[in-house]
């Protein structure tokens, strides 16, 4: 199932660029668990390059957003490190993101130095 699922969220990017007029967005931040999404979302710009129906999507800067009590990824990212540790119990009102072993980890940190994207974090308060 997982692989349809990351197919399926390509049509995020087909979506966001066809409400753009089929330009490309300049921010797209992507709230992170697995991380497949953010992935998918990527892959689904460049599919629609690849095709020309939108232009030079390295201009996107994807940005990664995690809940406090459960931010591997961001932890990462502002550590400049490539190795995602898990978060052992995960803590926030945010539960569809507590992910605390992101399979995509790796993926996202990866996706964010490609689209010169940030990593940020939010308190349940925010959230």
């Amino acid at each position: 199932m997982r692989s349809y699922y990351v197919e399926g969220s390509k049509t995020l990017a087909y979506e966001v660029a066809e409400q753009l007029g089929w330009q490309v967005p300049d921010q797209l931040i992507v709230p992170v668990g697995s991380g497949a999404m953010l992935n998918a979302i990527c892959k689904g710009f460049e599919e629609l390059q690849s095709v020309s129906l939108v232009k030079d999507v390295s201009k996107i800067h994807v940005h990664c957003a995690q809940p406090h009590g459960c931010a591997p990824i961001v932890d990462a990212f502002k550590k400049g490190s490539n190795d995602v540790i898990p978060v052992e119990n995960p803590d926030t009102v945010a539960k569809s993101l507590a992910i605390g072993d992101p399979g995509d980890g790796r993926y996202v940190l990866k996706r964010l130095k490609q689209y010169n994207g940030l990593a940020e974090e939010s308190n349940n308060k925010e959230i």
